[in-house]
């Protein structure tokens, strides 16, 4: 099973028709909550009127940031964890109180009947603003005049930090050649089919409240939103459906909306549904992380990459939501990439600005380190007139050096960099298009190549979190698996976490621990925080399920074969010892003689608990917590091993440039996958082929552009441009196999494999463009715009 091609279970469902979304869901006497939003960008509330809204027919109630503010603790963050309160941000609720700070900031929450009657009252509500000077760039923000958007913070830099690991400035003294740029990355969404959508039920007999949400990590922020809404924390009960539309790490600061929604169903007594509807999500919900670097390299004149020194400053919209500022530190994960350099400075600046806030999007955090170090080791190379393959080739940690600790405390786990670039080179042909370039050139086209290698690190560590305060102090990775055997041979899994192909993956593992068909495996679809197991850190993020779900899966799956093997012993009266699990039945070691299967010893074990040998429980269940062995709590120098996994991903490149409008297309695309043994080979193919048009939809097209004044201008569709299937070009998959020495089975984390995208179409850009100029590329996002601005540069040069 471990390997296998294996279709997908879930895909029979959603090719039908038959997924079950949040849109899906009715509870007998429903009601429907709709938000009414800022049109401005920053201003004072000055007046609330609601009371037209509740003349509506059907209007049930209004609900404003007043209400909230009187009966809610404000929004938790990781610092609450350690008993403080967030910095520059002093209160923070689902609607906004007394100012609004990003267009489109909800200010108050309409119930009634049904969705159309919300919004026809949403717009009887009288709002009066104060409007108020706007902010919209981060390096502006941090200027001692600009507009502040919490007054009483006195600044808008929310979280500041400076790292440094190994003898950095030795290294620069020592370096033949210092390397400056700045470095821009743009904001952009993942854009999933379904946008965020609650649905609340309170019971007022026992003081309960059942949420049901298309959340990626439940088990994460059930804490938070019991702390909020002020009710106890085994009464919260969070469950997320069968399929939740995409989430791609931007619903994971899911907790506002829970919360209000959920005080709301508290306030009418009722159940309350509010699904986000396209324009919502687009503008208001949450953007992917706006990052501005000012970097320098250090380097010998022979190529040897000596350090890194960075000022990063991190766009983080209006409001920090948990789980940030954690994308202000997720480069921790991985400070030099794949290559051997031990000296890091990291100045970084998480600064609060009129736009919508940020969150984890494919690639959380690690996209914008990626696009850094890639970019400057093409500048490097520039700089060096060097093959930028070259240059990385002599840079990459080499094979015989891992498991390889970095001065961070970072331990990689397994690679083969080199073997993983020269596959891509082959699979592109590489040579063949050297030459077609070459001919292309003679005959006033331009064709370019492209190649950059990252490290794709998955399964983060909570430990990070002490990077912005050492007193949190955490160190779990953990997940859990629940497995039950029946006295008809199936087996029933649930785990804590839920994503595309879980449900598959989990069956592949369990039918080889047990040895059984892939059919006689079911897998709960969903989350239920009260049915389900969970660990402090489950949830479906940072690529970990593969690495963490195996292990909790493998546990459970050892215990029960532990147990099955000493009932065995106990009714054959021998040594457990002489008896193994093999082939679904318990039997003696060497395969000869007796044996009993998996389906007699659970209906042993249910029905006849009698014959249990003395301290062996009733029934064939596990439950079994994994936390990553190598997780360790950040020390007060701020090592720690911040990941589980170190996955290399190379991507590959041959596009054309049309001189004359600044469009290219793609002429061949490559991808170069080492994430480890592969569970379902088919299912890892189909993560980079989603990663990859993510990652190129954001670097061709899509970007969220606000005015001076913070207004949107690209907030639908028509504007915001996402990639059709027709625009993605053809990928070719391949995949080297290194396994983890330190996770079960030696998988490692995937499917945030896009972070090169954007410096690999920049690199190939300007090697395209080469015979007309030599370009430094130091954006994100290359629109034909730009390249034919570029063209112009030149030819008027």
């Amino acid at each position: 099973m471990i390997g296998e091609r294996i279709k997908r279970r879930e895909d029979p469902r959603l090719l039908t028709g038959k997924g079950q979304y949040m849109a899906d869901l009715v509870i007998h006497g429903m009601l429907h909550a709709a938000l009414l939003r800022s049109p401005h960008a920053h201003a004072r509330i000055k007046r609330i009127d609601p009371s037209g809204a509740l003349k509506v027919p059907g209007a049930v109630a209004v609900f404003t940031g007043a209400d909230l503010k009187q009966h809610l603790e404000p929004l938790a963050s990781w610092y609450n964890f350690a008993g403080k309160q967030a910095p520059t941000q002093p209160h923070d609720y689902p609607l906004a109180v007394s100012k609004v700070r990003y267009m489109g900031e909800p200010v108050a929450v309409v119930v009634a009947s049904d969705r159309y009657v919300a919004e026809d009252a949403m717009e009887q509500i009288e709002v009066e603003y104060e409007p108020l000077p706007v902010v919209v760039d981060a390096e502006e923000a941090m200027k001692e005049n600009a507009p502040l958007l919490f007054e009483e913070a006195g600044s808008n830099i929310y979280w500041q930090g400076s790292f440094q690991y190994g003898a950095v400035e030795q290294a620069f003294a020592e370096a033949d050649l210092v390397v400056k740029d700045k470095l821009y990355f743009h904001r952009f969404s993942s854009t999933p089919m379904e946008g965020y959508a609650i649905l609340a039920n309170y019971q007022s007999v026992d003081h309960s409240i059942t949420i049901w949400g298309n959340f990626q990590s439940p088990a994460i922020f059930r804490l938070r939103i019991a702390h909020s809404l002020g009710i106890p924390m085994n009464r919260v009960r969070l469950i997320t459906p069968p399929d939740i539309g995409g989430g791609f790490g931007l619903k994971m600061p899911l907790h506002p909306w829970a919360i209000l929604v959920a005080f709301v169903s508290m306030k009418v007594m009722r159940p309350v549904k509010w699904v986000e509807d396209r324009l919502e999500h687009q503008a208001a919900s949450h953007h992917g992380s706006e990052q501005t670097s000012y970097v320098e390299f250090a380097a010998k004149k022979d190529g040897t990459i000596l350090g890194l020194r960075a000022k990063i400053i991190h766009n983080a919209g209006a409001y920090v939501h948990m789980p940030e500022p954690l994308g202000m530190v997720e480069w921790s994960h991985i400070p030099q990439g794949c290559y051997r350099f031990r000296n890091v400075a990291m100045e970084c600046y998480s600064v609060l600005t009129n736009k919508c806030p940020v969150a984890p999007n494919r690639g959380y955090g690690r996209m914008q380190h990626q696009f850094l170090i890639e970019r400057m080791m093409d500048r490097v190379a520039q700089e060096l007139k060097m093959d930028p393959v070259d240059l990385r080739l002599k840079n990459f940690i080499r094979p015989e050096e891992f498991p390889y600790e970095s001065t961070n405390g970072a331990l990689y786990d397994s690679g083969q960099y080199a073997a993983c670039v020269h596959k891509a080179q082959e699979t592109l042909d590489w040579e063949r298009w050297k030459k077609e370039q070459a001919k292309a050139r003679e005959q006033g086209r331009y064709i370019g190549l492209g190649l950059v290698s990252i490290m794709d690190p998955g399964v983060t560590n909570m430990a990070m979190v002490g990077l912005f305060d050492k007193s949190l102090k955490m160190s779990t990775t953990g997940e859990a698996a629940s497995l039950t055997i029946d006295p008809s041979g199936t087996i029933t899994v649930l785990t804590g976490s839920w994503g595309q192909g879980h449900e598959t993956t989990c069956a592949q593992v369990v039918a080889y621990e047990f040895g059984i068909p892939f059919e006689d495996v079911y897998v709960v679809p969903g989350i239920d925080t009260a049915t389900h197991p969970v660990a402090g850190s489950s949830g479906t993020y940072a690529s970990r399920f593969a690495a963490m779900a195996s292990g909790a899966l493998q546990g459970a799956a050892a215990e029960l074969k532990e147990k099955m093997i000493r009932i065995a012993a106990h009714l054959w009266r021998t040594d457990a010892e002489k008896l193994e699990f093999s082939e679904g039945k318990v039997r003696e070691k060497g395969g000869a003689g007796k044996f009993m299967p998996l389906a007699q010893l659970a209906a042993l074990a249910t029905y006849s608990p009698a014959k249990l040998p003395p301290g062996v429980k009733p029934g064939m269940e596990s439950t079994f917590i994994y936390n990553y062995p190598k997780a360790n709590e950040m020390d007060d120098s701020g090592r720690a091993n911040f990941a589980a996994t170190y996955a290399n991903v190379v991507h590959a490149v041959a596009l054309e440039v049309n001189p004359h409008t600044g469009q290219y297309e793609i002429l061949k695309y490559v991808v170069v996958h080492d994430a480890g043994t592969l569970i379902n080979p088919l299912i890892a193919d189909g993560q980079v082929h989603g990663a990859v048009a993510h990652s190129l939809g954001a670097a061709m097209l899509e970007e969220f552009i606000y005015n001076d004044e913070g207004q949107l201008l690209n907030g639908s569709w028509v504007d915001y441009l996402c990639p059709k299937a027709t625009d993605i070009p053809d990928i070719e998959v391949e995949h080297i196999v290194t396994p983890s020495p330190f996770t079960a089975y030696g998988v490692k984390g995937m499917g945030e494999g896009s972070g090169p995208v954007p410096a690999l179409l920049a690199q190939a850009l300007e090697d395209a463009l080469s015979p007309l100029k030599q370009f430094r590329i130091t954006w994100s996002r290359h629109t034909p715009e730009k390249v034919l601005s570029m063209l112009r540069e030149a030819r008027a040069g």
